[in-house]
């Protein structure tokens, strides 16, 4: 029951079943299904129907406000709970790619637990893209952050964001070689580190529709973006990445990012978590996530 005041206050205040679907990772039918069940119940429609605006009944509007105030106490009530929780000992455990684990989560980490100062964290990164699949591997941990497609699985996928990819140089190497205005000039002049050196693949090919790997000089190919980002600090040549894996590297000035223009797509980045499985303190960290991601590379 208490579920379904919850999704009904999701709905009035997303103002959409569809919008208050997406924010919790179910589908729109589930959504429907739960306010029907909740009309019946009461024996009274709270959600005018019959017209695109989602607007409320007057038993609506009177419910939403009783169950705002019942979502509030329980929100508190959970909050207050959660050192025992903490004191149970039991680490928040974290599968993600080692460039999300070294890029991104540092930032995200110290706020939990800056909130939660006895919490301790268990985070396993795999160079294995896709480990979330295997049978029985998706209840070691409690969330799962990779970036690109994902598999068929029965977790819940969030999106948390959208990473621009782009070329990037060492100003050393810029120097020797010159400042390339193309891609075309990249490809027959230039030498690249990085994920391609195998050529095109179907994950390439989705990523970057309309580039040909094959037609680049890969001096070093690896399957470690943060081992590229080195050798590409090294001078050893262009490199092809997603921005969070050469934020630091921009920052410090290390590399600079070429003006090229690449048809692409942008790189996603996900959370997954078992579905039938959100304790507070996994809800507060995808929270954090979804808002340190969606600052540094929406949605939008």
């Amino acid at each position: 029951m208490v579920n379904e005041y919850q999704l009904f206050v999701l709905v009035v205040e997303k103002k959409s079943f569809s919008k208050a679907a997406e924010t919790l990772g179910i589908t729109q039918s589930t959504v429907s299904r739960h306010i029907d069940s909740l009309e019946e119940r009461m024996g009274i429609h709270l959600v005018k129907r019959s017209t695109r605006k989602l607007l409320l009944t007057d038993a609506g509007e009177y419910f939403y406000e009783q169950a705002k105030q019942i979502c509030q106490q329980i929100g508190e009530a959970e909050h207050g709970v959660r050192d025992f929780s903490e004191l149970a000992g039991n680490p928040l455990k974290i599968s993600a790619s080692q460039t999300i684990a070294v890029t991104i989560l540092p930032e995200v980490l110290v706020e939990l637990q800056e909130r939660f100062p006895s919490v301790r964290f268990d985070i396993s990164t795999e160079l294995e893209p896709g480990a979330y699949y295997r049978s029985g591997y998706e209840l070691e941990y409690d969330i799962f952050l990779w970036e690109g497609e994902t598999a068929d699985t029965s977790l819940v996928l969030r999106r948390l964001g959208r990473i621009p990819i782009a070329m990037y140089a060492a100003p050393s190497y810029l120097d020797r070689c010159g400042m390339p205005k193309s891609l075309e000039e990249v490809a027959r002049t230039g030498r690249l580190v990085g994920s391609g050196g195998s050529g095109n693949t179907p994950w390439t090919e989705k990523l970057l529709p309309s580039l040909d790997l094959t037609a680049f000089n890969f001096c070093l190919s690896t399957n470690d973006g943060l081992s590229g980002v080195a050798h590409a600090e090294a001078g050893m040549g262009f490199l092809l990445s997603a921005e969070h894996i050469v934020r630091r590297a921009i920052d410090q000035g290390t590399l600079v990012r070429l003006p090229i223009e690449i048809p692409m797509n942008h790189l996603p980045l996900n959370a997954l978590y078992r579905r039938e499985y959100l304790p507070p303190l996994v809800g507060d960290c995808l929270a954090l996530l979804r808002k340190h991601v969606g600052l540094l590379y929406p949605l939008d």
